[in-house]
């Protein structure tokens, strides 16, 4: 039986692993071999998917901003109650 393929899990996995690794070696530190070894992809399934590390960095810190704005909408509706 084969697996269907899922890119937007493997988006999500790519930048999941991605932002550890960045947490425990650093950005600079982390290479695009180093999160496809990881995930035990090649790097040019990465690459399928995102330019470049800096895209993938990006990306973290606008699902970050976002999260904090949904929050802090959140908030808001609560203290104007």
């Amino acid at each position: 039986m084969s697996r269907k393929y899922n890119a937007k899990q493997t988006k999500e996995n790519i930048i999941t692993t991605a932002v550890q690794l960045f947490m425990e070696k650093g950005f600079e530190k982390t290479s695009m071999r180093d999160i496809a070894n990881t995930l035990g992809i090649s790097k040019g399934g990465i690459y399928h998917h995102f330019k470049s590390k800096e895209e993938i960095i990006d990306i973290v810190r606008k699902n970050k901003a976002n999260s904090v704005e949904v929050h802090l909408t959140k908030w808001r509706e609560t203290i104007d109650k």
